[in-house]
């Protein structure tokens, strides 16, 4: 049997960071350096002839960039490129279609539940706040959609 804490080591606890976030924290942004370097170089050719010196830039460019450029030319990889952008879809299609299957289902389930009180009939108490919470996940998605739509320019200037 556990322990019980008191409420202020409980939130203490839930805002301090691990060595989880640490580790992500640390190494994520690094990794995504690391893979937008290699991207532009693959486009450009060699990024870093300024920083290396000639011996370690064409070891780049022959065992990093080459290879990636004869690999992403291949018609396996557009295809796959294909299959992965429809998959994408699909489940995206998928989540949409869930999320307002379940929250129909919800809302007449919380319709349905009443309480007989001295004869009257009470609607169940958490039928507002499905239909809120309904609500409040639609305009969610929407303004994650918006954004996505609003920031796709920048982003492919940044590329």
């Amino acid at each position: 049997m556990s322990r019980p804490h008191s409420t202020v080591w409980l939130l203490a606890r839930c805002f301090l960071p691990s060595w989880t976030v640490f580790l992500v924290g640390g190494t994520l942004p690094l990794l995504v350096i690391a893979l937008v370097i290699v991207a532009i170089s693959v486009n450009i050719g060699t990024i870093l002839p300024d920083v290396l010196d000639g011996t370690l830039a064409l070891t780049y460019t022959n065992n990093v960039v080459q290879p990636l450029v004869t690999v992403g030319s291949t018609p396996l990889v557009g295809n796959a490129l294909v299959v992965v952008v429809w998959g994408t879809l699909g489940v995206a299609l998928y989540t949409v279609t869930e999320f307002i299957v379940h929250g129909i289902r919800n809302l007449r389930e919380s319709g349905h539940d009443v309480q007989f009180v001295d004869g009257k009939i009470i609607p169940h108490p958490l039928l507002g706040q499905t239909f809120g919470l309904l609500v409040w996940r639609l305009v969610i998605g929407m303004a994650a959609a918006a954004a996505v739509i609003w920031l796709q320019p920048l982003l492919s200037r940044a590329l």
